[in-house]
């Protein structure tokens, strides 16, 4: 069983380690990730053997959000420009959105045989295409007026509070519509990265910092898009695996840090991932477990620009969290010329983000 599990190893290796991009958890702009939880897998526990290795891991993901906000408006300015200092009005809204991610992740592996500090040296880069959509459903409570405005009320021209009403609701309720209609396909953002491993059979530490470079299809003025911006993530990761007999156990913690995009003045703010796996042999073929994983925002989102949107209000100075857990089933064929996997994992005490399912199916086999 043991030799079984190390030639899978030659199907699987280290691309766990690097997580995938996309999907998520935390509250960052647009409910955005640069990467996708739950990425890391059995194939966490596979030792990183020297050689080049091919994966495409699918993933699905499906979340809502619900959120509640009160609008302050300030009348003397554009669309209303009441001629009054210090008109003003607050209106409360309510919204619910839901977040969804289809794509394909295909990922390219060379693990090398040079040391460097006692560790064995690769390299690693993914390129994701990715669908993503974002609705949005909004309801309008009733505005009310600050005193200075309902001094002035009487002496403004008829049906002028009327009309501002009437605007701050369609405002509130185009953005709505504007995001429901969301849904676009396309190239994500490029993560390259070095590979240090240090192999202490039957347990091996690997150290990955990874560099996520704006290159996906991005554009401000969309809710829902296949890149998360024009910033750059820098994101260290230390992974942990142990190989039992009959059993393997795997872990991995990363750290994102973002600058800010450029396009929008906003900044996501910077985030732990720790991904998680058990599995039990049943077979040379077969493994099944439990994976799982937590998502912790340790600093606020911010904003610099003048003009927030209503989508930017609900997670700008937040801080997002979710954890999750489910099923692990993986299939080997053969002396490991292909590996098969699936993980399901469901959402739970999300704050601040979407709460929701994710799937995994993952591909993976040696090219050399």
């Amino acid at each position: 069983m043991r030799n079984a599990k190390k030639v899978l190893a030659r199907t699987s290796v280290s691309f766990a380690v690097l997580a995938g991009i996309c999907g998520g958890a935390a509250a960052t702009e647009n409910y955005d990730l640069r990467y996708a939880p739950g990425i890391g897998g059995a194939d966490m526990s596979a030792p990183a053997d020297p050689g080049l290795y091919f994966q495409i891991p699918f993933y699905a993901y499906a979340g809502k959000i619900s959120h509640s906000a009160t609008l302050e408006s300030n009348l003397n300015a554009a669309p209303f420009n009441v001629p009054v200092a210090g008109t003003a009005a607050s209106t409360p809204y309510s919204s619910k959105s839901w977040v969804r991610v289809q794509g394909f992740m295909p990922r390219l592996t060379y693990i090398s045989t040079t040391q460097f500090l006692g560790a064995t040296v690769g390299v690693t880069a993914l390129l994701p295409f990715l669908q993503k959509s974002a609705d949005v459903s909004a309801s309008v409570g009733t505005t009310t007026f600050n005193a200075t405005y309902q001094g002035v009320q009487g002496f403004l021209p008829a049906g002028t509070t009327a009309r501002i009403v009437g605007g701050i609701r369609a405002g509130i309720a185009a953005e709505a519509d504007l995001a429901s209609a969301e849904k676009k396909f396309g190239v994500g953002d490029l993560e390259i990265a070095p590979v240090f491993r240090w192999n202490r059979d039957p347990d091996q530490i690997l150290f990955v910092p990874t560099v996520i470079l704006p290159t996906g299809s991005y554009n401000e003025k969309r809710t829902a898009n296949p890149g998360a911006g024009k910033f750059y993530t820098f994101r260290p990761s230390v992974q942990y695996s142990h190989i039992g007999e009959g059993f393997d156990f795997a872990a991995r913690l990363s750290f994102s840090i973002n600058t800010k995009n450029e396009d929008t003045d906003y900044r996501s703010g910077n985030y732990f991932n720790l991904d998680m796996s058990f599995m039990k042999s049943l077979s040379d073929a077969w493994r099944v477990g439990v994976a799982g994983y937590a998502v912790l925002q340790t600093t606020d989102d911010t904003y610099t620009g003048t003009a927030i949107t209503t989508a930017q209000r609900q997670t700008v100075g937040r801080k997002g969290q979710v954890f999750a857990v489910g099923p692990s089933v993986a299939w080997i064929k053969g002396a490991g010329e292909m590996l098969l996997e699936g993980r399901v994992l469901r959402e739970f005490s999300a704050v601040d983000r979407p709460e929701g399912t994710a799937l995994w199916l993952n591909f993976a086999m040696p090219i050399q």
